[in-house]
C-alpha cells in the first residue's frame, strides 16, 4: 500500500494543487500538517505543471511549528522528466 510506504512520522500530508502555470494558493489550512505535498491540480492526471515557474517552498516557514515546511513534489514526475524538476528546483 501506499501508507507502508510513507514514513512513520508523517501523520498527515496535506495536499496543495498547482496549476499549468506552476502557481499555487497556500490558503489551504497548514495548522496541523506536517508535510505538504504539491500536485498538478486534480491530483492523479499524470500531467506535469511548469516547475520553471514554481516557487521553491524551501524558504517557507509553517505558522504552526515554526519551521521551515517539509514538503514533495508530484504531478506528472517519472524517470524521464524527474531529473529535470528536481534541477529547476534547486
Amino acid at each position: 500500500s501506499i501508507r507502508s510506504a510513507v514514513p512513520s512520522s508523517i501523520h498527515k500530508i496535506n495536499v496543495v494543487d498547482v496549476l499549468a502555470d506552476g502557481s499555487y494558493s497556500m490558503e489551504q489550512s497548514l495548522e496541523t500538517d506536517i508535510w505538504t505535498l504539491f500536485d498538478a491540480k486534480g491530483g492523479g492526471t499524470g500531467k506535469a505543471f511548469d516547475w520553471s515557474r514554481f516557487v521553491n517552498p524551501n524558504s517557507m516557514i509553517n505558522p504552526v511549528t515554526k519551521q521551515s515546511m517539509k514538503w514533495m513534489l508530484a504531478g506528472g514526475l517519472g524517470p524521464e522528466n524527474v531529473h529535470e524538476a528536481v534541477v529547476g528546483l534547486d
